[in-house]
């Protein structure tokens, strides 16, 4: 992993994400008639490669699966899917001394939340 470098505040990330899933809702649900797997796997493809540290992408999967609501058990299964292996790969301390240390305790309560620890 990277140095410490600058990460983005986890409430920008989520802001980000909810803005988009408002634009795909707004844009793709209501105006087009799409399912909600289709929004969700426009918001995933909006985000795809845009982050740099594997904390800014935990935050991101984070916010996209928290807004699936899990009303998709397929994306559900993706977005945890692709939390896991961030946590596998790098540990949740090592993401988590990226963060500012209130962001790294929000994390880490949404991630004991969502029983990922």
């Amino acid at each position: 992993m990277e140095g410490k470098g600058v990460v983005a505040p986890y409430s920008t990330i989520k802001d980000w994400v909810l803005q988009c899933y408002f634009d795909g809702c707004r844009d793709l649900a209501l105006r087009e008639g799409r399912s909600h797997a289709e929004v969700l796997g426009y918001v995933t493809y909006q985000f795809e490669n845009s982050f740099e540290t594997p904390a800014e992408n935990v935050m991101c999967w984070l916010a996209q699966l928290v807004l699936s609501g899990g009303w998709n058990p397929d994306a559900e299964a993706y977005m945890r899917q692709q939390i896991a292996s961030q946590l596998d790969i790098h540990g949740v301390e090592r993401l988590l001394s990226c963060t500012s240390i209130e962001d790294g305790e929000i994390m880490r309560n949404d991630l004991s939340l969502l029983k990922f620890i």
